[in-house]
């Protein structure tokens, strides 16, 4: 019975731990610490709050210029959870969910997900019309964002 007892306890701990971890990790990223970035073709050089939750809810198709918005996300993590909270008033499976009916749907495209910062820029870089979101220590590099631009609110 001591045994049992004491694995228990091990996992609440365990458990609690890791709660908390991944309450920091969430809570660490800010706004301020998220860039909107796009192709360096993009005609647009400022989006508003609005007009980024416009393009990331598929409500704004087109640029000003009349090319096609092309979508890239990351497909999870702490930068992905604040940029969803902050831009969009969406939590990851709200916004999930919301696209997969618009999918369904047949009235738009999933935007595409990627694992990594590094990935989506190199997306954003060779896609004209492109658009996505990193940290900005993830931008701070001239060649991580060769090929991008800065997008300003």
């Amino acid at each position: 019975m001591r045994l049992a007892g004491q694995y228990t306890f091990r996992r609440r701990i365990l458990a609690g731990v890791t709660i908390v971890a991944l309450a920091c990790a969430t809570a660490a990223i800010s706004s301020d610490e998220i860039v909107l970035v796009a192709n360096s073709g993009v005609s647009e050089n400022e989006v508003s709050d609005q007009q980024a939750q416009d393009v990331f809810l598929g409500k704004k198709a087109l640029w000003s210029d009349g090319s096609a918005i092309i979508l890239a996300t990351l497909s999870g993590g702490a930068v992905h959870e604040a940029f969803l909270k902050t831009f969009v008033g969406r939590t990851p499976s709200q916004f999930s969910t919301y696209w997969k009916k618009l999918a369904f749907s047949g009235k738009a495209m999933e935007p595409k997900a990627f694992d990594t910062e590094a990935e989506l820029l190199k997306f954003v870089a060779e896609r004209k019309g492109a658009v996505g979101y990193v940290s900005s220590k993830a931008a701070e590099s001239k060649d991580a964002i060769a090929g991008c631009k800065i997008l300003t609110k």
